[in-house]
């Protein structure tokens, strides 16, 4: 007996358990509109929920029925049914916001100068145990999707020396009130209200000293967590708090006693929320509009032609068979044995649709895809062919790379902040850490002429070894795990690269490729000189002899002269030896010899 009431207790929690889960899903309770809310909460939190309905994809959107798929006049319920089950939704929204994360994470995001404690922190960095890749990913979805979430940098309240700091993330629907106050000349924020739900995992609760099962067990409950700084008057300064209001098997409503808590840095309040605003364009905590909020609106549209095309083919794709002239009560049958026997004066045909109506519809689907494909939506087999030019192409890769760069630079930035206060709950510095996402969407391809330039460029002296590095990891050169020590210890590497001509010339003794090359050229320089200065010597020697043996030509083409007799010569040598005679003075005119 005792074993049938356990059992029928059981089967009796288990049917209140599936009944509490159908009105308390989590998906309900974030749609459900909370007591207090920012004034521009309200305005955006439908466009939110569509937006997620969206994500999901057909069973969400039909879930919904006649909210997104109105009930045409005149049509009862039954026929509505049938209208919206033959109903196509094509999901462009969630392809484009997986399309475009893909492009992000083509390549793992860096952690750049951390030390080994952050290092180690990140293969579980989220609070709900998320490696930073996997957490960053969820990040960048939320923000190409519905274009808001936030981050809250945070540690466990306690003494224990292995509780490490996390990071805790709030979906846009959780991110409920904000203000903001002038601090030093700028806004800073000193009040948020975050929501949080707890989920109650006991099988029993107490009553005096009587176990009994949990009645609330797996339910979601709602808590609130609210982020304050508070001027503190003695130390004249402002000082981060937490308030944690939370009931047991209840939901919060801010009216409970508070759990306050102030997390420290090396021992001292903070003075700043250690919370970001994850938006698509800025980091502000003003909500902005979301990126695929004119695709969903498109997609909507299309999936309302889409309906009435199917409702169309229904009834026009089966031809119609008719009897003229016969009784309500006979009979036909269609068949391929069938013969229908018809009286006199009765006529049988069939209808068939033969009209245009149906293409407008089709021609209406594919204007609407073309426009979400210039607005940069994904779509199955999108191509260059689809009906697109050069230059809409080339306007949807700008519009998709304007999105991403400005969703990557608000990440680069939030999360380099956040990080930094992990590091120094970590006792680590964080002056030089930065974090980075892929950015290489806005590389294209690149070509042997950019390499050549590239290499040409180091090899001159112009560009550093950091900035090849970046440039060749993004351009899919080396692979992603190759750092950029790796990257340097491998040049320096003479096994590694071969034909480089740096190690070719530090072989040779010299201190790198331009230093042999340098050498080199005054080496050929000092050749030149010396074969210059060869060349003239042996032109030289050349004239000489040629002019030797001119002179020996002439000299053997001249007449032979008989040799001066002794005598003559003799006469010749006195003569050379008497001085001249002097000359007579003349004679007087008319005077005797």
């Amino acid at each position: 007996m005792a074993d049938n009431i356990t059992k029928r207790q059981a089967r009796t929690f288990a049917q209140r358990q599936a009944a509490y889960a159908t009105k308390r899903n989590k998906q309900e309770l974030l749609s459900s509109a909370p007591l207090y809310t920012n004034w521009d909460y309200n305005n955006w939190r439908m466009i939110w929920q569509a937006i997620r309905h969206a994500m999901i994809g057909e069973v969400e959107i039909k879930k919904h029925g006649k909210e997104y798929l109105p009930q045409p006049e005149g049509m009862d319920d039954g026929q509505y049914v049938a209208y919206l089950d033959r109903a196509v939704f094509y999901n462009m929204v969630y392809r484009t916001v997986t399309g475009l994360t893909g492009s992000i994470f083509r390549r793992d995001p860096r952690l750049l100068r951390a030390g080994p404690k952050l290092t180690e922190l990140c293969k579980r960095v989220s609070k709900d145990g998320l490696s930073l890749r996997v957490f960053t990913k969820v990040v960048s979805q939320e923000m190409l999707s519905v274009g808001r979430y936030g981050i809250l940098a945070d540690k466990p309240d306690s003494n224990d020396p292995l509780a490490k700091p996390y990071l805790a993330g709030y979906t846009c629907e959780n991110i409920l009130d904000w203000t903001t106050v002038e601090i030093d000349g700028r806004d800073e924020h000193d009040y948020i209200l975050l929501r949080e739900f707890t989920v109650d995992r006991r099988l029993f609760r107490f009553e005096g000293s009587e176990a009994k099962p949990n009645t609330s067990y797996g339910q979601l409950f709602a808590r609130y967590r609210v982020l304050r700084l508070i001027w503190n008057d003695t130390d004249l300064r402002w000082e981060y708090q937490q308030e944690v209001y939370a009931r047991d098997a209840e939901d919060a409503d801010l009216t409970e006693t508070p759990v306050i808590t102030k997390p420290m840095v090396y021992g001292v309040p903070m003075k700043r929320i250690p919370f970001r605003f994850f938006n698509g364009t800025t980091n502000l905590p003003d909500i902005e509009k979301p990126p695929v909020l004119d695709i969903l609106t498109l997609n909507m549209s299309h999936y309302k032609t889409y309906a009435q095309l199917e409702h169309g083919r229904f009834y026009t794709a089966n031809p119609v068979y008719y009897v003229t002239g016969g009784q309500e009560e006979d009979e036909y049958h269609i068949g391929p044995s069938v013969v229908w026997e018809i009286g006199n004066g009765e006529k049988a045909g069939i209808l068939e649709f033969n009209g245009q109506g149906l293409k407008t519809l089709e021609n209406a689907l594919i204007a609407k895809e073309t426009q979400v494909a210039s607005l940069g939506g994904r779509l199955l087999g999108d191509s260059k062919t689809a009906g697109q030019s050069d230059n809409q192409i080339k306007l949807k890769d700008r519009n998709e790379q304007s999105l991403l760069l400005n969703v990557t630079t608000v990440m680069n930035e939030n999360f380099t902040e956040l990080l930094a206060i992990i590091a120094a709950w970590l006792n680590e510095p964080a002056d030089k850490m930065e974090f980075r996402v892929n950015q290489d969407f806005l590389i294209d391809a690149a070509a042997a002429r950019e390499f050549r330039a590239i290499t040409m460029m180091y090899q001159a002296g112009i560009l550093p070894i950091e900035v090849i590095y970046e440039y060749f990891l993004k351009a899919d050169v080396i692979p992603e795990y190759v750092t950029l020590e790796m990257f340097t210890k491998m040049l320096e590497d003479a096994k590694q690269f071969p034909n480089n001509p740096d190690f070719e010339a530090r072989e040779d003794g010299f201190p790198d490729a331009r230093a042999q090359r340098s050498d080199e050229l005054a080496r050929d320089l000092d050749d030149n000189e010396t074969d210059r200065a060869d060349t003239e010597l042996e032109h030289d020697a050349e004239q000489a002899e040629a002019s030797r043996k001119s002179a020996e030509k002439v000299a053997k083409e001249q007449p032979k002269i008989p040799p001066v007799p002794a005598q003559a010569q003799q006469a010749m040598q006195k003569g050379s030896t008497t001085p001249p005679a002097k000359p007579k003075p003349a004679a007087p005119a008319g005077g005797n010899q």
